[in-house]
């Protein structure tokens, strides 16, 4: 009997261990630098459970106006100004459901929400032989070329679970942390909950403006900053001194995806 009702302990655990690992909340910290602008921090959290994941971040995020000073390798000043932000309650979303390969993002242009359909698209990665620990976690390296930027993650084995932060998926173990080659974004997780997720599982997000497929919506996000360029091309001229000649060559659309190969 002793030994029967070891063995159902045992089964029992082992049922619950893999359990444990079907679903979990994972606490990041984002770092955004993009060359030429102010650098930014937020929170991104992300949930998974059956199949499905869904990435929240840049939520209630508020920055003050700020200006910095520095030279730039050829001894020219150069003055970077952030007029400050304020992002919405909800965030941006990336939600993804693997056994249907559908995607559903939830973007902004000029605050207004747009809901964004399409498939996921998993990098193609390259594993590495390097390990290290994050927090209490031995993790492994691997390489992509994703979205225009070339990535270098760090997955953990201990949590053999193919979801990571953002739109990084794919490896055998969850995605600790990942940092692109060119310094502009690098996601660290802080914290990860087993066993844990949102109570009323895990859904698209529905409020705003239905766009099918990112290229349409990047079309969409290119024509608006366009208009954004002329406005304030023909502002600058109209203030402009003796009437000198004002062009603004371009404005900057800083996207997580920096081109779509």
């Amino acid at each position: 009997m002793k030994i029967i009702f070891s063995k159902l302990f045992l089964l029992l655990a082992i049922i619950s261990f893999s359990q444990n690992y079907q679903n979990g909340i994972v606490t990041y910290i984002i770092t955004d630098a993009p060359k030429g602008l102010i650098s930014e921090q937020y929170p991104g959290e992300l949930n998974f459970q059956n199949e499905k994941s869904i990435f929240v971040y840049d939520k209630n995020t508020f920055f003050m106006p700020k200006r910095v000073d520095s030279v730039d390798n050829e001894g020219n000043k150069l003055i970077i100004r952030s007029g400050g932000r304020v992002s919405d309650r909800k965030g941006k979303i990336v939600y993804s459901n693997f056994a249907t390969k559908e995607q559903v993002c939830r973007e902004t242009i000029s605050d207004k929400p747009f809901i964004v359909s399409d498939t996921i698209v998993a990098p193609k990665w390259v594993y590495g032989n390097q390990t290290r620990k994050i927090g209490n976690f031995l993790c492994q390296n691997a390489s992509s070329h994703y979205y225009g930027r070339d990535y270098e993650a760090w997955f953990t084995m201990e949590i053999p679970v193919p979801y990571g932060p953002w739109k990084l998926n794919g490896l055998p173990g969850l995605i600790m942390e990942a940092k692109s080659s060119d310094g502009e974004l690098e996601i660290v997780a802080t914290k990860v909950e087993l066993g844990k997720a949102v109570d009323l599982g895990i859904m698209p997000p529905e409020s705003g403006e239905k766009i099918k497929g990112y290229l349409e919506f990047r079309a969409r996000q290119d024509k608006n900053t366009e208009e954004k360029r002329k406005y304030a091309e023909a502002l600058a001229r109209e203030s402009s001194v003796n009437g000198a000649q004002v062009k603004i060559e371009s404005v900057k659309i800083h996207r997580f995806e920096k081109s779509m190969d």
